[in-house]
């Protein structure tokens, strides 16, 4: 293999690998939506049911997503602009796929209040903890919101438009 092959494939991250398998599934969902094609193709990477509504957010924050028994649940501020949304529904999504969602904490409950839900499970322990789940989970929308953007489906072809732009 060649050398800058080599030096490509080790700098992948779990972001990559998690954005390279929804966009394999995303590539046999019937969808003619990109958002709800997204969704689907969610669900099935995550097992679990994906619901999106459209909720008022405290000012500065533009969507959440909440686990609940049924699955997990996004919900989007509805003022935001269509690119705006699709990103922030992106970004939510990530937090799901990247298992942010996974353990719940004591302090959630308070946001859970806020939101009328029930706590969301993606709270960190620490600051430093939030802020890196909160970084991959954009990293997750700009990757899939720039593989869609360019018609990138193949994990072969993605590869090398990140790698040489």
């Amino acid at each position: 293999m060649p050398r800058f092959l080599q030096l490509f494939r080790h700098s992948r991250t779990g972001v990559d690998d998690s954005v390279d398998q929804l966009m394999g599934i995303m590539a046999s969902v019937p969808a003619v939506d990109r958002e709800l094609a997204v969704l689907l193709a969610a669900e099935q990477l995550c097992n679990t049911t994906i619901t999106l509504s459209e909720h008022p957010m405290p000012h500065g924050h533009y969507g959440v997503v909440l686990r609940t028994r049924q699955g997990h649940h996004i919900r989007v501020d509805p003022g935001l602009p269509g690119d705006l949304r699709f990103h922030t529904v992106l970004h939510e999504l990530g937090h799901i796929v990247l298992g942010h969602t996974a353990t719940s904490e004591p302090g959630a409950n308070r946001l859970a209040q806020i939101m009328g839900g029930e706590p969301p499970a993606c709270s960190a322990s620490t600051t430093a903890g939030q802020a890196h789940r909160e970084a991959e989970a954009e990293i997750f929308a700009c990757t899939m919101a720039r593989r869609l953007r360019r018609g990138l489906t193949t994990r072969h072809m993605s590869r090398l438009d990140e790698a040489f732009g």
